[in-house]
């Protein structure tokens, strides 16, 4: 291998930088100990980490110390390249090919090859002087033990071989460590011995090289750092350990001391200066572990001693020093030190670092305390000597010479950064004072226009000079710190003088107030005012203390006047008063002389606005939709407006002028009293010449003894009586339809019993004919009162609503048949069906039900007689002709028209007639609800209704049902019940007569029965006889359970089980629906055979 081959091999990589390139750019590279080259001028230099201490990460690579180091090529020969490094005392050096850096040589490196080479070549000797001393070197060797190097001797054997410096790195010449029987213990740091005794078993047991470092106790009491090369070298009778042992103490003191260097600077580089200053010192303690406390102190101009800056304290040394800093400062931080026998005096005087390893045996100023209570030793630092400005750094430690000499180093070269950040932190200081007070001033200020800007905006809603005055003196107090705030203003009868105080006033002060008052009044020009005419009022503000003994003299008083804005005259004085001396300066002057100003402003406002206000209030009071009245003690009217002026005609007031006696009929003192109970208002009914009801209240005042009367307010409440009696009326309507509910119910039960039984026994093929003929009878009359039940829960609206195909036509005819027995014989009905057939999907009860009402009122219409004409025709509408309303559809429809003679509806009231309620009626004549169930029902029917009329020639109704082009047929003829297959049925029914009639009909269609007289019997039953039952038969109205009830618990049970409800309650009166309920299908009350067979099938799914 060639010379070129051998350098190469020794190269380290290194890091080649740039003139743009910036601290934070290579700052990995200064953490793991290597430097940074870079070329400037022409030449190469090297950027260690100790050259970029204190500098902040912005600053360039350019901009940084450098050092040069000797350059190589890479061709010369090892031993030069050493004997050029060592003549030139550096430890690096750059090595090119053809101009081209190709790496970093070290030194040690370089040293420890030529060695081992040497030893080779057999010319150790020639290197023992020169190589070995120049680089702080021992080469060694040491037999392997006897069983084989597992384990390590506990003391040092003979050494066979030793080279180098042993005097100076280890303390001993070599005779006496070959001679001496000291154990290794007592010299390597307790720490490393068990990594030393793995790396010599690992080597002789593997033959492999370790590299390691450790620490050595040196007799003078330093640690060293020592690094070792150890190997295996077997020998002609037994093998050995060969170990290189160099001293990089000072190496490692100097990474050591740059790492912390570079972690301090960036931690004040990169934080505000109090918080890196506190940082730094915890950061410190990591690597310092002597430094228990840290604190700056600072003197500035003016300032007779230094004083506190910032301390930090390590936590477990708390109880420690805080005792000590709170004795010595007595826990103020501003306690002055003193400037003698103290260690800033000293350093001041000196102007070097001051250190203190033992304060017990010191005379400093609180050494003593510092001892007594565990600190024992003290570095200070001078940091920042100015004229307007100085501070002083210490350092404290709980151990006697507690910091070292290289500890003392590291915080020496530690000033710097910290005489910046102090010096930043008080700038930050001062600054923070400057601001803080350029805060208080602009706020005290901004405050102080916030407030006359918000009592401009109060003042603006002020209605009164009293709540105007009020106002103005709360602001005041609250802008100004005073005792008293008085406004005084000329009155008509005198003087008004009203005194506002925060803290109490005596009556001495308030005389003194009120004859600086007169005087400057009398300066003004303003005439002489008797002091009997003085009205002189006391008002606390709200912040007036309570319990306080009052102000006797006012040490400060301001006065400003008060002028009128027309014509600049004095009309009254603002004053302020304090109870301390000069209280107020030109500041308070100037916000009294705006406010007076501004008070000026409000009374003008407040004087043009009750004069408008009034004005206003009169045009008001002429629009209002009530009447009112102002009348005067003797019951005489003194002011109207239009709607009390007809409202007291209507109640037989004739002259307004003349004294009222009564209203309507009841007497004016009466109504002038409060009315009876909780009511608010008196009633009054007026019937003729039309009923009107009125409410009136009144409420009485005094303005002043000779001004007193009663304000009294008159209501048309006719409308809202008329509908509250309609509501009346409706809830009445609600209750018949609750009782009818509750009557069908009980009919029908009876009904099913009656009917049923009488079907069951026509059924019977041993039943006589003229037997079966009287049942027949009974099932008819029972089916006729069934119907009737029908047509109440039809007037109640509790019937279920069920459609079928009808012929119109017919129903018509039957509709026209009953209307002429039942409409006056002056009233002639005519019927015009212009179409055989007209089938529709209808409720015929219903539909019947609109043909009726359209007819009463017609009826109601014509008192006097006329004609009723009912007409019965067809349109058919195509896909591309317009239909009469939105929505309408194409195709054929039946149009039913009710017309009459009578007198009209006004064209006013036409789109109201269908509301609820409306009626053109007199009460007690119409509802108001014909109409509207007239609109309902056509809805239902998903038909159209519209009406034309003009008063005095009759109205006509327009009705629009959709038309079915073929009639369902439907089988007339007898219908055959058909037997069930033996399906077994539950029947749950709470009547006795009604469950035997139920259970008997279904025993005659087939069904095998079971029966429950209560829901809780019929879960019983259901538990007992599980899957045999296929479908219950419930009640849905019981007791102890009702129907939908039972009919959840079945289905969560047992799903299987089809449910069927029954009822002589209408679906939908107390029950939710079939589907809601979980029922499979329902049945109305009374039954009948044929519907009951039918529902049971469909629910069967036969």
């Amino acid at each position: 291998m060639g010379t070129s081959g051998l350098i190469t091999c020794l190269l380290d990589p290194v890091f080649i930088g740039t003139e743009r390139n910036t601290l934070s750019d290579v700052d990995h590279i200064f953490q793991q100990g290597r430097p940074v080259a870079l070329k400037t001028e022409g030449k190469w230099k090297l950027i260690f980490p100790r050259n970029v201490v204190a500098y902040p990460s912005t600053r360039l690579l350019i901009d940084l110390p450098s050092e040069e180091v000797p350059s190589f090529d890479i061709s010369i020969d090892p031993a030069d390249a050493a004997f050029k490094l060592d003549s030139e005392s550096a430890e690096f050096g750059l090595v090119f090919k053809d101009d081209k850096l190709k790496g970093l040589l070290s030194k040690k490196r370089l040293l420890n090859y030529l060695i081992t080479e040497a030893r080779k070549c057999g010319l150790m000797e020639r290197f023992l002087e020169d190589g070995l001393s120049m680089s702080h070197t021992l080469v060694w060797r040491v037999p392997v033990s006897e069983d084989g190097g597992d384990r390590i001797p506990q003391e040092l054997p003979a050494v066979i071989e030793l080279h180098g410096p042993a005097m100076e790195i280890l303390g001993f010449p070599v005779k006496a460590f070959s001679e001496s029987k000291k154990p290794w213990k007592d010299c390597i740091h307790p720490d490393d011995r068990k990594k030393i005794l793995d790396a010599a078993k690992m080597v002789t047991k593997a033959g492999i090289t370790r590299l390691y470092t450790y620490r050595y106790f040196h007799p003078n009491g330093r640690v060293l750092w020592l690094q070792e090369t150890l190997s295996r070298e077997e020998g002609k009778k037994r093998p050995y350990l060969r170990g290189i042992t160099t001293d990089i103490t000072d190496f490692m003191f100097a990474v050591s001391t740059e790492n912390i260097l570079s972690r301090v600077h960036r931690v004040i580089a990169r934080r505000r200066p109090g918080d890196s200053i506190i940082s730094s010192f915890a950061y410190l303690a990591d690597d310092i572990r002597a430094l228990d406390a840290a604190e700056f102190l600072i003197w500035e101009k003016g300032l007779r001693g230094y004083r506190r800056g910032k301390e930090w304290i390590r936590p477990e040394s708390k109880k420690v020093f805080s005792p000590i800093f709170k004795r010595l400062y007595r826990g103020k931080r501003q306690r002055r030190i003193p400037t003698e026998k103290s260690y800033t005096a000293e350093v001041e005087r000196t102007g070097i670092s001051l250190y203190i390893p033992d304060t017990s045996q010191s005379s400093f100023w609180g050494d003593d305390i510092r001892a007594k209570n565990g600190c024992f030793s003290s570095l200070v630092l001078p940091l920042v000597k100015k004229d307007e400005f100085k501070a002083v750094l210490i350092f404290y430690s709980t151990k006697k010479y507690g910091f070292s000499e290289w500890e003392r180093l590291v915080l020496e070269n530690l000033k710097a950064p910290f005489a910046a950040a102090v010096e930043a932190w008080h700038y930050e200081e001062a600054l923070k004072k400057l601001n803080s007070l350029l805060e208080e001033k602009v706020r005290r200020r901004t405050y102080e226009l916030e407030v006359l800007y918000e009592l401009s905006q109060q003042l603006d809603y002020n209605l009164s000079y009293s709540e105007m005055l009020q106002t103005t003196a709360e602001y005041l107090s609250r802008v100004i710190n005073c005792t008293a705030v008085v406004m005084a203003f000329k009155t008509e009868g005198g003087l008004n003088m009203n005194v506002y105080f925060s803290h109490p006033i005596s009556e001495k002060a308030v005389n003194r107030i009120r004859a600086l008052v007169l005087s400057e009044f009398e300066k003004a020009g303003i005439s002489p005012l008797p002091q009997g005419k003085v009205e002189q009022k006391r008002i606390p503000t709200k912040s007036a203390g309570k319990k306080l003994k009052p102000v006797v003299n006012l040490g400060s008083i301001i006065l400003e006047p008060v002028k009128s804005v027309e014509d600049l005259s004095t009309i009254g004085f603002l004053l302020m008063g304090a109870e301390k001396a000069d209280a107020f300066d030109e500041n308070h002057i100037k916000v009294l002389s705006t406010v007076a100003d501004q008070v000026a402003i409000s009374i003008r406002r407040i004087h043009a606005l009750v004069q408008s206000e009034q004005n206003r209030l009169e045009r008001v009071v002429e629009c209002l939709p009530e009447g009112v009245l102002l009348l005067n003690k003797n019951r005489e009217v003194v002011l109207t407006n239009p709607k009390g002026r007809e409202f007291l005609g209507v109640l037989g007031v004739k002259n307004v002028k003349e004294r009222i006696e009564y209203l309507g009929k009841v007497s004016i003192d009466r109504l002038l009293e409060p009315p009876p109970g909780q009511n608010e208002w008196h009633t009054i009914e007026i019937k003729e010449p039309e009923r009107r009801i009125f409410e009136i209240s009144s409420l009485s005042f005094k303005h002043r003894a000779e001004e007193e009367g009663w304000i009294m307010v008159l209501r048309d409440a006719t409308r809202e009586h008329e509908i509250d009696e309609h509501i009346h009326q409706q809830e009445l309507l609600a209750s018949v339809g609750r009782l009818a509910a509750g009557i069908a119910h009980d009919f029908n039960n009876i009904l099913t019993a009656m009917i049923g039984v009488s079907q069951y026994l026509c059924m019977e093929e041993d039943i006589p004919q003229y037997a079966r003929e009287h049942l027949k009878t009974i099932e008819e009359q029972g089916m006729r009162a069934a119907d009737l039940i029908r047509q109440i829960l039809d007037f109640s609206r509790k019937s279920i609503v069920e459609f079928s195909v009808q012929d119109v036509v017919q129903l018509i005819k039957q509709t026209g048949c009953l209307l002429e027995r039942t409409i006056p014989e002056n009233i002639k009905i005519e019927l015009k069906i212009k179409i055989d057939h007209a089938p529709v999907r209808s409720n015929p009860t219903h539909l019947q039900q609109v043909i009726t009402n359209l007819a009463v009122n017609a009826r109601d219409a014509m008192p006097e007689g006329g004609t009723i004409t009912i007409e019965l025709s067809r349109i058919d509408f195509l896909d591309s002709e317009e239909v009469p309303f939105p929505g309408m559809g194409s195709g054929a429809w039946v149009i039913l028209t009710v017309r009459d003679t009578g007198y009209g509806i006004p064209e006013e009231q036409l789109p109201y007639i269908f509301d609820p309620f409306f009626t053109t009626k007199d009460v007690g004549k119409g509802t108001g609800l014909g109409l509207s169930q007239v609109y309902g029902i056509v809805k239902q029917h998903n038909g159209y209704i519209d009406v034309k009329s003009r008063e005095g020639e009759g109205t006509t109704f327009f009705i629009y049902l959709p038309m079915i082009e073929e009639e369902e047929k439907r089988d007339e003829g007898e219908h055959i019940l058909k037997r069930a297959p033996g399906r077994k049925i539950l029947v749950v029914e709470d009547e006795e007569s009604v469950l035997k009639v139920v259970s008997l009909m279904l025993a005659q269609l087939g069904y095998r029965i079971v029966t429950a007289s209560s829901g809780r019997q019929a879960l019983e039953k259901i538990d007992r006889l599980g899957d045999e039952i296929e479908l219950v038969l419930t009640d849905m109205v019981m007791p102890d359970m009702r129907g939908d009830d039972l009919a959840g618990i079945i289905k969560n049970k047992l799903p299987h089980i089809k449910v069927v409800g029954m009822s002589g309650y209408p679906l939908g009166t107390e029950e939710r629906g079939v589907e809601s309920c979980g029922l499979n299908g329902w049945i109305t009350k009374p039954l009948e055979v044929e519907s009951l067979s039918e529902t049971l099938k469909k629910a069967f799914g036969e």
